[in-house]
Order: structure tokens, then sequence, then C-alpha cells
């Protein structure tokens, strides 16, 4: 009897550490959790963790599910730039570690982010082995295996989904999501020919108010109502580069598309950086409260737009 209650304890416990939220899988072009009912994701982003590394850590993960009522959180790792994944993986490992053990903590959800502008195969397989074999049977963990393409064609960012998508099947069934050409805004090409043998992938779109409008949005709905399933991991009501004024009223129409096809919506980004997409103002305590007087005009919108979504 003994030891049937030892053996309950620790099943308990493993469970416990597995995390309490479902896992999720793709029905059509949506989100559903293991009921079947959709999943609707609203959260905030990490920015590039080789510059602002000292956000990534349990304090803010915490506050954003405990007071923002975040129920996903991206972690923005970035390749390619300098202290970055190939040149210190070591500090890369230590921020994603501190982000992905608090969100698990917290029964959030996280998405491992490859931040890149460049195809660097080699690295994202030797990457999401590590990730996949650590992380992949927990249910919180969503894998983006290529921030923005710009210059790749589709052949070749096909090619480099599916080698870097079989790495990662090896040890997770979990959702996938991968980007297409010119910063992720020729959806139609994977409509056409989309990547083949793998479940639970879906394509990322990112969007700034301020630049992307009516031109950018025929083109998601097209490739919704076409069957594809799509994944809003970055976006923002400024322009595209990061600057310029707040275009709310833009932004609201995204939403209202968004929204009316159950697509997840991930805001860029916590970074204290003097630029309109930072929500943090400048030299804010990676320890502080972060309540609305470190917070710059974007950051409070995040904060209502997140916290009301998410009632």
């Amino acid at each position: 009897m003994k030891k049937i209650l030892t053996l309950l304890i620790i099943c308990l416990a493993y469970n416990s550490l597995l995390g309490q939220v479902s896992p999720l899988s793709l029905k059509g072009t949506k989100i559903v959790d293991d009921k079947g009912d959709i999943v609707k994701l609203y959260g905030m982003s990490f920015s590039w963790h080789n510059w602002w590394g000292k956000y990534y850590n349990a304090n803010y993960t915490s506050q954003l599910k405990n007071d923002w009522n975040c129920n996903v959180v991206r972690a923005s790792i970035g390749v390619a730039e300098k202290n970055d994944w190939i040149k210190n993986s070591f500090y890369a490992q230590q921020c994603l570690d501190n982000v992905v053990t608090e969100a698990i903590n917290q029964n959030l959800y996280v998405i491992i982010d490859f931040h890149s502008h460049e195809l660097k195969l080699k690295e994202a397989i030797r990457f999401f082995g590590i990730q996949a074999k650590k992380y992949g049977k927990y249910p919180n963990v969503i894998f983006e295996i290529f921030n923005e393409p710009v210059n790749q064609t589709w052949p070749e960012l096909k090619k480099y989904a599916e080698d870097v998508c079989k790495v990662i099947r090896k040890y997770s069934d979990n959702l996938i999501l991968m980007g297409t050409p010119q910063w992720n805004q020729q959806l139609l090409m994977a409509v056409e020919d989309p990547i083949k043998g793998f479940d639970n992938l879906m394509y990322t779109l990112h969007f700034y108010s301020g630049t992307h409008k009516d031109g950018l949005r025929r083109i998601l709905k097209k490739a919704l109502d076409a069957g594809l399933p799509v994944f809003v991991s970055e976006c923002g009501a400024m322009s595209a580069d990061g600057r310029g004024v707040i275009n709310e009223s833009e932004f609201n129409i995204w939403v209202d598309l968004l929204e009316k096809y159950d697509v997840p919506i991930i805001l860029w980004s916590i970074a204290d950086k003097e630029e309109t997409c930072s929500i943090l103002k400048p030299d804010t305590d990676p320890d502080a409260h972060i309540d609305d007087s470190v917070l710059t005009e974007w950051g409070l919108m995040c904060k209502k737009f997140i916290s009301e979504h998410n009632k």
C-alpha cells in the first residue's frame, strides 16, 4: 500500500510539472484545446534577448500572467546579431529558460521564437533539437521556427521548415509556427504550395497598422478563407520600423478581422528603447512592478487590450 501511495504521489508531482494548460491542436484554421473548444490567445512578445535580456525573468513573466491577463508570451531569441544565440548560446539559453520555466509555473503558453531574418538551417536544427528535447513534453510550449524571412524564396523556406519540423517532431507534437517571404506577408504562396507531412503547423503574419492596411488584410482574408491556419505572432499600432505615431483606428480594423477568424494576437514588445513599439519607458528596472508609471503610450494600450480580451 505504501509503495502504491508513493507511486501515486510521484505521478501527481510529474503531472503538476507538466503544467495545467491544455495541449493545443488545429481544427481547420482554429486552435482548439483537448476538448475541441476554440482557444483565443492574446499576449506580449519579449524583444530581442541579446539587447533586452534583462527583462527575461520570472518577475516580468508572472506579472504578464497575473496582472495583465496574458495567456501567452513570446521569447524572441535573437539570431545573427550581437551577443546572439550563435555567439553566446549560454546566455541565450539562460534568458529562454527564465521565461519558459516561469511560464510553465504560471500555466501560461509560451512561444520559443528563433528570432532571425536570415536562413540559418544548421543553427536552427541545433536550437530546436535542444528546446524540443527539453520542453517538448510541456503543453505550454509553441515553436516558432523562423521569425521573419526577408529575401528567401518560398521553396527555400519550405525545405528549411521541413528539416526543422523533423527535429521537433522527434520530441513533440506541439504547435509549430512558420513564416513566409517578405516579412511574413506572402501567405498566398503557402496557400498554393503548403508545407506537407506535419500536423499542427501554422503560418505567421506580422503587421504594423501604421504601415500595413487593406492590402495585407485582403491577403490574410484570402488565406484564411482558403483554409490556411494563421497566427499573428507579432504586431503593433505604429509604423513597421517601430517608430511613428500610433494608428489606433487601423489597429482596431485589424483586430476586428482577426477576432472574426479567432486568430491569435501577440503584441510587440517588452523593451525600453526610445521608440514607439517599446512598452517600457527608458531604464525601467527589470525588478520593477509593471504599473502604469513605467509604461509608454503603447504600453498602456497593450495592457488595456490584453486585460480586456482575456477577461
